[in-house]
């Protein structure tokens, strides 16, 4: 089996670059895949180890036929996924979504005011082209902004698609209303490294790090936009500060400040300088080094478009309590790992609260850390991933063959001309009672 996978890949700083890079790495032991990349991969992991091809290569005819199987990774940002969603449209294969709400890179993606129109009427209905046509005559608050639930943008891909990948079971069934013949397997997202010894790892770090094994530190992951809430974070923070003036802690904010966030003045202004630490943008080893170093971390997300968090599970896996908004999926996360905090006017009072019993000792972070380890090694462990995801690919490949066999021998035209997907759809329930696909 050969695989196209269209995916961003370091240096481009996306979650999905780490993602596919550690996936395929352990799924090039089952099959032999090749990379299409937007920046020539600084990773040496990836750039000797696998045939990395410029994306735009992948338009021409003789390099797609050299594969059984398309694979594309597709997310809300337009910087990394515009050839991608492109070449899903252009060339059915297996899509990979990483964020359900589409809507910020596909305003983008379209060319025109028109484009967008259509594009919003095919995915999301009359209701949803209104409310956009109404905006581009009298301008506001982008509707896509303002509720992005409303205009996913996502139907066309999956229409357009042979199969999709999701990682929750909430994903699943809106792509199931959005398309209820589209062929969906769910396949939790992945984190790379189940620690073996929770304590000695964080100790271990603390020294490479040259932090003090005494001092209460945790942290929040990924870019720090207004989604991540890390100002909120801080407000709690200045809050708890001026209850317990002499209490030592470390808040380190990793990943790529969003400048409009304002995090910076609010530090300052919550008389925090000491206690917050901003990395910015680090490497992944260091990401992951600021990680295993933590007591405990934060994982909040508001707005939220239906992406599943890579920063969480790699959280979970190195046996970390974590904060998470309660709002969707991370509702669904175990009490006994996770601590939920509510979205809305009740956010700040909440944190504020939860953030005190932690560092108060009301919580106990280390039995929950267990518990998130334990619930990693279970559900998130990538070895066991890359099977389901070789066994879907050999299954769905198998599928294929089989359906094509069916109509090479139809004789009647019409039938012929049904096309594939109709008649793949029709195969599905075969596909599942054969394949129990979850």
């Amino acid at each position: 089996m050969k695989i196209a996978y269209l995916s961003p890949l370091t240096p481009e700083r996306s979650g999905i670059a780490d993602f596919s890079e550690e996936l395929v790495q352990k799924l090039n032991n089952y099959v032999d895949i090749d990379l299409f990349y937007n920046d020539i991969p600084d990773n040496p992991d990836i750039f000797w180890k696998f045939t990395c091809i410029p994306i735009e290569e992948f338009d021409r005819q003789e390099i797609r036929d050299q594969y059984d199987l398309f694979v594309y990774q597709l997310g809300n940002n337009i910087d990394f996924h515009r050839k991608i969603m492109e070449y899903a449209l252009k060339y059915p294969g297996i899509i990979e979504v990483h964020d359900f709400c589409m809507c910020d890179a596909v305003i983008l993606f379209c060319k025109s005011k028109e484009a967008c129109l259509d594009w919003v009427l095919k995915s999301d209905g009359e209701e949803a082209r209104a409310k956009l046509d109404y905006f581009y005559t009298n301008g506001g608050l982008p509707p896509w902004q303002a509720d992005p639930w409303q205009m996913p943008m996502l139907r066309p891909f999956v229409e357009k698609s042979k199969a999709v990948i999701v990682h929750t079971k909430k994903n699943k069934k809106r792509i199931q209303k959005l398309c209820n013949d589209a062929l969906i397997k769910n396949i939790a997202l992945h984190t790379s490294e189940i620690a073996d010894d929770i304590e000695l790892l964080k100790k271990q770090a603390r020294k490479r790090l040259n932090i003090s094994e005494d001092i209460m530190m945790f942290g929040s992951f990924g870019q720090a936009s207004a989604s991540k809430r890390v100002k909120e974070i801080v407000k709690a923070l200045g809050r708890y500060k001026k209850e317990f003036p002499n209490d030592v802690f470390y808040y380190y904010i990793v990943g790529e400040v969003v400048k409009e966030v304002g995090i910076s003045e609010c530090i300052v202004e919550n008389n925090l300088s000491e206690n917050v630490k901003i990395c910015g943008h680090v490497s992944l080893v260091q990401f992951e080094e600021y990680m295993k170093a933590c007591d405990f971390c934060l994982n909040l997300r508001y707005p939220y478009r239906g992406e599943t968090s890579g920063s969480l599970h790699r959280m979970l896996g190195y046996g970390k309590m974590a904060f998470v908004t309660d709002i969707d999926s991370f509702s669904d996360y175990p009490d006994s790992c996770t601590i939920k905090i509510p979205y809305g006017e009740k956010e700040c009072d909440a944190l504020y609260q939860e953030l005190k019993k932690v560092l108060q000792g009301g919580t106990n972070y280390q039995k929950m850390g267990r518990n998130a380890w334990e619930y990693a090694k279970k559900n998130l462990d990538l070895d066991n991933n890359t099977k389901e995801y070789y066994a879907f690919f050999r299954q769905f490949i198998d599928m294929e063959e089989k359906i094509k066999e069916i109509i090479d021998q139809a004789y009647d035209v019409e039938l012929r001309e049904i096309g594939y997907r109709t008649h793949l759809m029709k195969k599905m329930k075969w596909f599942e009672d054969q394949y129990s696909i979850e």
